[in-house]
C-alpha cells in the first residue's frame, strides 16, 4: 500500500488547520502554549527574584542553583518569544520550541530544588521538631 505525501499524516491531528496540510498549527492551539509558557516564565522569574534578595550568604551550592535558574529561565524565554514568531505555526518548529521550553523547565527545577537544599541550614535553625 502505497503511502501519502510527506505530511499528509499529520492531517487532522489535535491542533492541525483544517483543510491545511498537517505541518501546520491553528493559532489558538499555539496560544495556549503561549499563555502556559509566559505564566510559568512569571513564576520562575518571581522565585529568581525573591529567593536573591533574601537575606544571608552565598555558598558555592547557592551559586551553582543561581546559574541553574537563569540558565532555565533563559530558555523559557527564548521558547516564549519563539511561540510569538509567525514561524512557530509550524509543527516541526513548535515542537522544536516546546523541547526548548521542556529543558528551560528541568533547569529551573534543579536549581529550585538545590536552591531549597541550599537553605536548609538557614532554615532548620527555625524548625522545631
Amino acid at each position: 500500500m502505497a503511502e501519502g505525501p510527506a505530511g499528509d499524516e499529520d492531517a487532522g491531528r489535535e491542533g492541525s488547520l483544517p483543510g491545511a496540510p498537517g505541518h501546520l498549527l491553528d493559532p489558538t492551539f499555539r496560544n495556549g502554549s503561549v499563555t502556559a509558557i509566559g505564566v510559568v516564565g512569571g513564576f520562575s522569574l518571581a522565585f529568581l527574584s525573591n529567593w536573591t534578595f533574601m537575606p544571608g550568604r552565598w555558598g558555592g551550592s547557592a551559586f551553582v542553583a543561581f546559574i541553574l535558574l537563569a540558565l532555565g529561565i533563559a530558555f523559557q524565554l527564548r521558547a516564549l518569544v519563539g511561540m510569538l514568531e509567525t514561524q512557530s505555526l509550524r509543527r516541526v518548529r513548535y515542537n522544536r520550541l516546546v523541547k526548548v521550553f521542556a529543558i528551560g523547565i528541568y533547569l529551573t527545577a534543579a536549581g529550585v530544588l538545590l536552591a531549597l537544599v541550599a537553605e536548609l541550614p538557614v532554615v532548620s535553625r527555625y524548625l522545631h521538631f
